[in-house]
């Protein structure tokens, strides 16, 4: 567990530093809330994986049922947000544009965290067959 905590912050580091990099380079494509929003991924990310392997410990056929019910409800959860976000911020030019660049970027970090994250789970599970 210690690895992939050293390993998450360093996700994280590097993505917020990413995300600094938008507003270094001056893209136009900086949001104040996208450095909270890889806290939020991150913080829900660990907490998943915290979950899953806590049970993937107990029983393997009970924990791969609760590894798809959590992988849908977290998804559940982040297509919450991005409907959530783009509901609210529609209503002028430039806050349409700040909205698709908030779903762009946060399709962009839930796929890197979830690629992350499976990386993760299959050196969890060849580990534990060792």
């Amino acid at each position: 567990m210690k690895k992939y905590l050293i390993h998450i912050i360093t996700l994280s580091i590097v993505m917020v530093l990413a995300t600094f990099a938008l507003q270094w380079f001056n893209t136009g494509y900086f949001l104040a809330i996208l450095p909270l929003m890889v806290l939020f991924i991150t913080i829900l990310t660990g907490g998943l994986h915290c979950v899953i392997v806590s049970n993937m410990k107990k029983d393997l056929r009970q924990s791969i049922r609760n590894f798809f019910m959590m992988t849908i409800g977290t998804m559940i959860v982040h297509f919450a947000v991005i409907f959530f976000y783009a509901l609210t911020h529609m209503n002028t030019v430039e806050a349409a544009h700040n909205a698709k660049v908030f779903i762009l970027v946060y399709c962009i970090y839930f796929f890197v965290y979830l690629i992350f994250e499976t990386f993760e789970l299959i050196h969890f599970v060849k580990s534990q067959k060792q």
